[in-house]
């Protein structure tokens, strides 16, 4: 059997015994989809026993009957769109820090880009990225991951060692720390930022 990570698999369906087949007989308990629309035994892919499953096939329309689309092409089409729907892709935001994030001195930034892909970043809110994470079925948890990190807004522009043991971190120095320990796990977050660490930044000495 094909290898489908979790993160491609819509997991933990159940079927009351009207909808699949296995061996030929009815199948009733639960299943799992995945992102390219077939089904499989068993809450997900790791608890197995991951037996394939045929669905059961819906009657034709007389327009469907003179369609060159087959049957099982329109039960597969449908079974698709009930079981993963047309999520919505995530669109691109530009942060405005308010009075409040320049007195704490920082704000969360939040990226997503496409699974498995060092290529496009774009910049998402909150609610985008929170909804992701928790593949809530509102955005494109299939193809897109999500990733956040803290960014520095106030400060010294650079790092500044007033004493041996005490350092002051800098805007710069610290956001590039932040951004390059996220690259490894989120490629192409550095080439996004360009540079750019002292974007938003409010320099205090």
């Amino acid at each position: 059997m094909r290898y489908y990570p979790l993160s491609r698999v819509k997991t933990n369906q159940r079927t009351v015994g009207d909808e699949f087949t296995l061996n030929g007989t009815p199948y009733k308990g639960y299943y799992y989809v995945t992102y390219d629309g077939q089904y499989f035994t068993g809450r997900d892919p790791i608890q197995g026993p991951s037996e394939r499953l045929q669905q059961l096939t819906t009657p034709a329309t007389d327009a469907e009957a003179n369609s060159v689309t087959t049957t099982l092409e329109i039960s597969r089409y449908r079974g698709v769109r009930q079981d993963l729907p047309n999520y919505q892709t995530p669109q691109p935001y530009y942060p405005r820090p308010a009075d409040t994030d320049y007195q704490r001195g920082s704000i969360m930034r939040y990226f997503a880009k496409k699974r498995n892909q060092s290529g496009y970043v774009l910049e998402v809110n909150k609610e985008t990225y929170n909804s992701l994470k928790t593949t809530d079925s509102v955005y494109d948890y299939i193809t897109y991951e999500a990733i956040d990190t803290l960014w520095q807004i106030t400060g010294p522009l650079r790092d500044n060692r007033t004493a041996k043991q005490y350092k002051i971190a800098g805007i710069i120095d610290t956001n590039k720390r932040l951004i390059e320990a996220k690259e490894a796990k989120f490629p192409g977050l550095v080439a996004y930022i360009g540079g750019d660490y002292a974007k938003f930044a409010k320099p205090t000495g």
